[in-house]
């Protein structure tokens, strides 16, 4: 069984974030979504 979903996606980078959009095809549908993430801090 295959098991590759190759991403389409665009994303910028902005210190400790970065956001953007992402689409893959699915059971022969497109799905796209949002990405937004920030990097954890790690406490000292």
């Amino acid at each position: 069984m295959d098991n590759e979903s190759p991403f389409d996606y665009k994303l910028s980078i902005a210190g400790d974030k970065f956001k953007g959009k992402a689409a893959t095809e699915f059971g022969g549908q497109k799905v796209e979504f949002d990405i937004e993430r920030k990097r954890e801090k790690k406490d000292k």
